[in-house]
């Protein structure tokens, strides 16, 4: 592969997440979303779903420092959202993201538009026919220089797949 770097500003446009990211066919799966449970079975829930995605996907041991208290990982994946309407997922409108950091506790990820929903589940495939399920609360968006939308928040909980 050649890249190749000009010195002065282009003036086409930033790509967008579908030209960078590889196409993903929405996949249909049936999934249900129960009450939250307690919080530390869900803390404890996500916590090993988020550790066998880091497993599986051999994200590099390279950890962001910031402010945040808790580890932050590299996780340049494609996710995909399942938008939801109070506890039922609206499997029809599922899309497709690029990941950006994922901790035990939440992630942030990259759309080429702004998202209108406040909870999503983020689906992520950490090998072929495994999927794993996090419903996450939506907390902040901003848009980047690179004509990006980078979103971000907090897991809430394991959703588990129907056999």
């Amino acid at each position: 592969m050649t890249l190749l770097l000009e010195s002065a500003p282009s003036e086409s446009p930033a790509p967008t997440a579908n030209e960078l990211a590889p196409p993903i066919e929405p996949t249909r799966h049936e999934c249900s979303v129960k009450p939250i449970s307690p919080r530390g079975l869900a803390d404890r829930d996500i916590r090993d779903s988020v550790r066998m995605l880091f497993h599986y996907q051999n994200t590099p041991s390279r950890i962001t420092t910031d402010r945040r208290q808790n580890q932050r990982h590299p996780y340049p994946y494609p996710i995909e959202l399942t938008p939801m309407d109070g506890d039922v997922p609206l499997t029809e409108q599922t899309f497709a993201v690029l990941g950006k950091h994922l901790s035990e506790y939440g992630l942030d990820f990259y759309c080429d538009q702004p998202l209108p929903y406040r909870r999503v589940i983020a689906w992520f495939e950490p090998q072929k026919g495994r999927r794993i399920g996090l419903l996450l609360d939506l907390s902040w968006c901003r848009f980047n220089k690179f004509g990006w939308y980078e979103n971000g928040g907090r897991f809430l909980q394991v959703v588990r797949t129907a056999a």
